[in-house]
């Protein structure tokens, strides 16, 4: 068991909160066939999952004209916030178990924010996320820290004592260089990079992720090896 005493945890969107990474690894395949523009795994987990998109299509496609990229900003835009999402498996009951053991949570995320308003609202996760950061409050966003250095300033938190959850390696070294420890949500290779990059496990959901009351004291529980000593907190408004 993890010594330090956890005051918050933290959350990415996609790929962790909601189950995203096959539609949008099926949509930059299809952009990168149009311009003739292998999109590789390797790409896919260093240059796509967990980045702004403009970042993104800055990094893949700047061969393009300004008119261009804006073109692929709104067709990903478009597709974002159209497709169908699912809930990660388990991630809704342990949302709300730590609401009911007062222990603030944060969403960070690369999206803007109405995708993240119609996430919350189609899968009714109102009031289980007292900060969201989404990608145009930060000049850069990951794998940049200030998305996770922002949240842990608004949750009142020191970054030490936040737990993250994040399935992209681009998101693993963001909260890393927070200074927060990270946990993976992947498998396959997206696990072994998320190992490689810094993720003290990995998860394959959170069927099994879980908050328990173990000598007078919270724990959440992630795998068989790795319980983390929370402290429930008041969070205050800022």
């Amino acid at each position: 068991m993890n010594n330090t005493i956890f005051e918050a945890v933290i959350f990415d969107m996609d790929g962790v909160v909601i189950d995203t990474r096959k539609p949008i690894e099926a949509f930059w395949i299809a952009l990168g066939n149009k311009h003739q523009i292998a999109i590789t795994q390797e790409l896919m987990e260093t240059r796509i999952h967990g980045c702004p998109a403009r970042q993104t299509i800055n990094a893949l496609f700047g061969n393009l004209s300004e008119a261009q990229k804006e073109e692929i900003f709104e067709e990903g835009e478009e597709f974002e916030t159209s497709m169908e999402y699912i809930a990660m498996a388990g991630v809704k009951s342990l949302l709300q178990s730590l609401k009911a053991n007062q222990i603030p949570t944060a969403l960070v995320t690369s999206s803007l924010r109405p995708k993240v308003d119609k996430v919350i609202n189609h899968l009714a996760l109102e009031g289980l996320f007292e900060v969201i950061v989404t990608s145009d409050l930060v000049k850069i966003g990951k794998p940049d820290p200030a998305c996770y250095v922002m949240a842990a300033e608004k949750l009142g938190k020191n970054p030490a004592s936040c737990v993250v959850f994040e399935d992209a390696v681009s998101g693993v070294k963001a909260a890393i260089g927070a200074g927060m420890l990270t946990v993976g949500v992947g498998t396959g290779m997206q696990e072994k990079l998320l190992k490689e990059t810094g993720a003290i496990d990995c998860k394959p959901d959170f069927h099994n992720v879980a908050i328990r009351n173990h000598k007078n004291s919270l724990e959440l529980v992630v795998s068989n090896h790795l319980s983390l000593e929370l402290s429930a907190s008041q969070y205050i408004t800022r």
